[in-house]
């Protein structure tokens, strides 16, 4: 796990502050736990708080809404990614949950090592991570990106592949025609989703 930590991590150049930061993901690897789930389990609840923090290894899970009895699938995540960090930092509620799409492997860490053993560094970074996704949301502009691709399209619009033409950043666009969403009495459904998807 040490390992695995070091290789994804970017230690710094320095060799008193890397030795520094590699002790700090060895403290860490000896609290994070291998958790394997089954396809279909509920690995975070929404509007619960949550245990534990999740960095996924292998697998794939899915976010889903659930709204007026029904269950929405807001997207997937992959390998690589990390989830339950929103709850551990804010200490609210979840506002989803995640499921397991198939076999999934994770390492996972308790709300309580998060607090005391997750380095402050690590912490800024998933704090930065979530106030660069709040400000694309308040502050950026549809004229600052690029389409690229699309991904995907649905009942109400298409999601396109963008990037920012000065950070030159990516990021997935859902694209809504107004008028057919309207005609479906759609409009606080989507509003309420883009609220959840910015709170991930």
């Amino acid at each position: 796990i040490a390992q695995l930590l070091r290789n994804s991590a970017h230690l710094p150049r320095n060799s008193l502050s890397r030795r520094r930061a590699s002790q700090e993901l060895d403290r860490v690897s000896e609290v994070l736990t291998a958790q394997h789930f089954t396809p279909g389990t509920v690995i975070i609840e929404q509007g619960t708080t949550g245990a534990h923090c999740y960095l996924l290894i292998a697998g794939e899970v899915e976010v889903i809404l659930k709204r007026d009895g029904e269950n929405q699938t807001l997207l997937t995540l992959s390998q690589g990614e990390i989830f339950g960090e929103r709850s551990m930092l804010t200490k609210e509620p979840t506002t989803a949950s995640v499921v397991a799409a198939c076999e999934c492997v994770t390492l996972a860490i308790s709300r309580t090592d998060f607090d005391e053993v997750l380095p402050a560094a690590m912490k800024q970074t998933l704090h930065r991570a979530r106030s660069l996704r709040d400000s694309v949301l308040s502050g950026m502009q549809i004229g600052d990106f690029e389409a690229r691709k699309a991904l995907g399209a649905g009942q109400w619009g298409r999601v396109l592949l963008v990037q920012h033409r000065r950070s030159k950043e990516t990021y997935a666009l859902k694209c809504v025609n107004r008028e057919r969403a309207a005609k479906d009495n759609q409009q606080e459904h989507i509003m309420q989703e883009r609220a959840i998807m910015g709170d991930i």
